[in-house]
């Protein structure tokens, strides 16, 4: 099997206070032959949990500033 593109979704749920919150990343990289499958593997992922955190960070920093 020859593994040509990769594809990562992080989703994470909260709730703040009687509301949830959803949050979502996906991307796809390709590849090639030559790369380290798994370290493309592992770059993705982190990328995505990422962008997932920073959702999370920005809902919850808007929250706060808004019950201030």
């Amino acid at each position: 099997m020859t593994i040509t593109k990769i594809n990562a979704v992080s989703r994470a749920s909260l709730k703040i206070k009687d509301v949830f919150y959803t949050f979502e990343f996906g991307a796809e990289v390709s590849v090639e032959p030559k790369d380290d499958i798994e370290k493309v593997k592992e770059d993705l992922w982190n990328e995505c949990h990422s962008e997932v955190d920073k959702q999370i960070a920005d809902v919850v920093a808007s929250t706060k500033k808004s019950n201030e």
